[in-house]
C-alpha cells in the first residue's frame, strides 16, 4: 500500500532510492517467509534520478498478500481499505504503520534549533476514488491516534499532483515535542535506515530541550497563597515566563 506494487500476475516490486533499505527488506523476506534467493533480486532503475527495485517473482507469496488485503495493480485507479485484521490488532497495526509511514511520511528532522518539522502523510488517487482515499487515510490516522500520537485533520479540499491526473489528500503528525517523542516510542520505523537515523537525532534534541509538564492547579494555588511569579517558577523548576503565561490565561 506504500512503495510496493503487486501486479495482476502476483509479481511483487518494491522501489527505493537507497539500495540498503531494499537489501534489508530482502533479508527480512528470506528469513521470515522462506522465499528462495533465486526468486528475489535487486536491480537499478533510471527514471527521475536513480532508484532500485526489489523484485519478487513468487506468485504464491503474491496470492497470499492479495488474500490478506494487498491491492493489485495501479493503486491510484482503485479503492482499497486497511483490512480489519490489522485495525483490530495493536501489534499488527503498529507493524503496518511502521511500514507504510517509512514509505510515505516525510522525513522527521530538526528544522529550527530544537523544533522539528510537521511530518506529513500524503497520498494520491484518481478523482473518482477520492472518497475512498479519505476513508483510507482516516483509518490510518485513527490507528496512529490509537497508539497515543496526535494528528491533524484531513483537509476537505484535495490538491493536485503535478503531471498526473490524480488528486492528493494528506494529514500531519502534530509536531509538538512530546508527540514526536511518543511517535518514536509507540510506532517509529522498521527498515529505512536514513529515516530511523533522522528520527533518533531529532528525538535526542527534543528530549534534551523538553520542558517539564507544569501542573496548572498547583501554580494557581501557590499564586492564591501570595507567592510571586519568580518564587513559583523556582518552586516548579521552570521559567518565570511560563508561570506568567499560565497565570495570565487563567
Amino acid at each position: 500500500m506504500g512503495d510496493g506494487h503487486l501486479s495482476n500476475v502476483y509479481n511483487i516490486k518494491f522501489i527505493d532510492a537507497n539500495i540498503s533499505n531494499l537489501e534489508g527488506l530482502k533479508n527480512f523476506l528470506i528469513n521470515n517467509f522462506k522465499i528462495r534467493e533465486n526468486s528475489i533480486s535487486i536491480y537499478s532503475k533510471k527514471a527521475k534520478g536513480r532508484s532500485f527495485v526489489l523484485n519478487i517473482n513468487y506468485a504464491l507469496f503474491g496470492r497470499v498478500l492479495y488474500s490478506l488485503g494487498a491491492p493489485k495493480g495501479n493503486k491510484t485507479k482503485q479503492p482499497f481499505f486497511v483490512p480489519q485484521w490489522i485495525i483490530n490488532s495493536k501489534k499488527h497495526s503498529r507493524m503496518f504503520l511502521k511500514a507504510l509511514l517509512e514509505d510515505e511520511v516525510t522525513r522527521i528532522k530538526i528544522v529550527k534549533k530544537n523544533h522539528c518539522n510537521s511530518p506529513q502523510l500524503k497520498m494520491a488517487k484518481q478523482e473518482i476514488h477520492l472518497d475512498n482515499l479519505r476513508i483510507f487515510l482516516g483509518q490510518v490516522k485513527n490507528m496512529i491516534e490509537n497508539h497515543g500520537v496526535d494528528c491533524s485533520d484531513i483537509p476537505k479540499k484535495p490538491g493536485f499532483k503535478d503531471g498526473q491526473k490524480t488528486k492528493e489528500l494528506y494529514f500531519n503528525i502534530n509536531r509538538n515535542k512530546r508527540n514526536i517523542i511518543n511517535f518514536k516510542k509507540q510506532i517509529g520505523f522498521y527498515l529505512n535506515s536514513e529515516k530511523i537515523r533522522k528520527l533518533n537525532e531529532c528525538c535526542n534534541i527534543l528530549e534534551k530541550t523538553l520542558r517539564p509538564i507544569i501542573n496548572k492547579k498547583v501554580v494557581l494555588k501557590l499564586r492564591e497563597q501570595g507567592l510571586s511569579i519568580r518564587k513559583i517558577a523556582k518552586e516548579m523548576n521552570t521559567s518565570s515566563s511560563t508561570i506568567h503565561r499560565i497565570v495570565k490565561v487563567s
